[in-house]
């Protein structure tokens, strides 16, 4: 597995159940993001 140099994440996390719910590339950081998954928020 190949990882970017100098490529930060924001992961962001379900509140509820943890399951990761997307990661995105960001310049500002590494971030953990919470916010509640489809399944959970039914």
């Amino acid at each position: 597995m190949q990882q970017k140099m100098g490529a930060k994440q924001e992961t962001i996390v379900c509140q509820v159940c943890d399951k990761v719910i997307e990661t995105i590339d960001s310049c500002e950081g590494v971030k953990t993001l919470y916010g509640v998954c489809k399944d959970c928020s039914q």
